[in-house]
Order: structure tokens, then sequence, then C-alpha cells
């Protein structure tokens, strides 16, 4: 029988360095969780946002080893401690846009959204609790997927990309904003993946995203789909309506919060039963659940 997938979301500015990192593994292994989530941990452009990615093969300078240690190692040390506590680990792939001061927009301006004045386009997202509130991130550039105009080489840069962390040691990735990507550039994506790691997991961030977008997402091949019951008030029908509509696709993911979202012990004051509840739901809903940092210690303030 496999493992429950029991994810935790450590977030890695609140740790620190890589060597940091480990100093968590027996605790979170002694909480049952199966898989550790890691967001972005790449080199990011001037905003300094883990989401604003300028280099996919560099380290963020925040988690580098203080000693001379080669990061790759230090990261290959945190994966193999973490394997031997019987925790996967996945990381955050964000393919959807780059940092806008990466050097791609210039090696490949192509590749790129561009606005009606012909410059690289910022990306943007709905609200998932209220579709009419929009944010555009001027530190990104949104990558051209609809359709990509020249396919094969971003889908031969991101076989790369995948490859790297593969060799690394990571068993899953977590895919950021995956409804903006056609489903079948996925499909031909995670076949590659699955022909380097037959067992690598790929996990597809769906929220905010409309009811179409998450539909073409089908053909994709995705082990998990991250839903949006944390919003559901157990009386409206659309929670239950988007499940059984969705589950079709993949088995599903609740969570209490999210890095992008208030504390529950913020939003409740610190009630603990209002956590407990909402911590056995997101496991009753769903075949996965997820937490982040802190949300065990009952934290307050956001981890973005």
């Amino acid at each position: 029988m496999s493992a429950a997938t029991l994810i935790y979301n450590l977030f890695p500015p609140l740790f620190g360095t890589i060597p940091r990192w480990e100093e968590h593994l027996d605790r979170i292994a002694d909480m049952g969780f199966t898989w550790i989530f890691l967001n972005p941990i790449s080199t990011p452009g001037l905003s300094g946002s883990l989401y604003a990615v300028k280099d996919y093969y560099a380290i963020n300078p925040l988690f580098l080893p203080k000693k001379a240690e080669d990061p790759e190692k230090a990261l290959i040390h945190f994966l193999k401690a973490a394997e031997r506590r019987k925790l996967k680990v996945m990381l955050d792939l964000v393919i959807n846009h780059t940092a806008i001061d990466s050097p791609l927009t210039v090696q490949h301006p192509e590749w790129y959204a561009k606005d009606e004045k012909g410059r690289i386009k910022n990306p943007s997202c709905i609200d998932p609790a209220d579709a009419t509130k929009v944010t555009v991130w001027g530190d990104l550039a949104e990558l051209e997927y609809l359709p990509p105009p020249d396919p094969e080489g971003l889908l031969h840069y991101w076989d790369q990309v995948i490859s790297y962390y593969l060799r690394l040691g990571f068993a899953g990735f977590r895919a950021d904003a995956a409804y903006k990507i056609p489903g079948d550039f996925w499909a031909r994506l995670i076949q590659e993946a699955h022909s380097l790691a037959p067992e690598v997991k790929f996990f597809a961030e769906t929220l905010g995203c409309r009811l179409k977008e998450l539909e073409q997402l089908s053909s994709a091949g995705f082990d998990f789909i991250y839903n949006s019951s944390k919003w559901w008030d157990f009386q409206k029908d659309w929670c239950l309506e988007q499940y059984n509509h969705f589950r079709h696709l993949a088995p599903s993911i609740s969570f209490p919060e999210t890095h992008d979202t208030d504390r529950l012990a913020y939003d409740s004051g610190g009630n603990i039963r209002a956590a407990r509840q909402r911590y056995l739901f997101a496991a009753f809903f769903s075949t996965g659940l997820m937490i982040p940092s802190g949300f065990e210690f009952g934290f307050k303030k956001r981890l973005n």
C-alpha cells in the first residue's frame, strides 16, 4: 500500500540556509508527513520574490550554506537526509513566467507574451474568492503558451530544468499556475520526466483558474490537483459541484491555509478548535492534505 499524500510546505525563507532545513526533518516526519514541498529555491530577480525566477540553475543566495560548501552538494545532502526519513521532496516549478530581468528575456524574447505595444507582458491572476479582483505582477515576464511561438525550444529548455532537479534527487514538482499552460504541453513534459524517473509525481496548482482552464488539463497527466475547499462556507453548492466535476482529472489536495493566504489562526483569533476543524475537513475532503510551515504552531503572520 502506498503512503498517504501528506504534504508539509517548508517555506525556505522561514528556515534559513539549506543545512538548517535538515534540523526540522525529524519533526516533520514525526508528525506523519510523507512529502515536503519547497517553494522556489532558484536565484530571483531584482524584486527578490521567490516566484520571480531569474536563474533556474542557481540557488537563491538566502539559502546558501554559510561555509564555503557547494550549494548543490548541500541540497543533495538535504534530499538524502529527507529520503532516509521516508520523506519525498517536491519543488515548486514555475514555468508560466520568469523574472522580468531574467536573461531569457534577452536570449529568447520570442518565448514571451507581448502587450498591445509589443512589450513583454506582465502576468496576472484572479482572486478565487472574488473574480473581480485581479492582481498584476510587474516584476514578472509572462511566457507565451497559447500557442507557444517556439514550442520545441521552450519544451527542450524546461525538459533540461526538470532533468537537472531530478538528478539532484527531487521526487516531484508542484506546477505553479498549471492552468496557464496547455495540457498537451504539460503532457510532453511529464512524459519526458517519467522516462528519466518513472516514480516522479506532478501536482497541479490551479487556484483561481476558470473551469475551461482546468478542463483543458485533462490530457496533461497530473497525479494531483489542488482544490479550493479552503474557501468553502459549508453552505453553498459550488465546492461539491467543483469536486464532482473535476475528480476525473486527478485526486485532489486540500489545505487549511497556504503561503499565499492569511493564517487561519489570524482569521479565527487563535481559535484552536477552528484550526482542528479545518485541518480535519481538509483531510476528509481530499485524497491529499497540505499545511504550510507554522500552521502546527498557530502562527499568525503570513508567510509571504
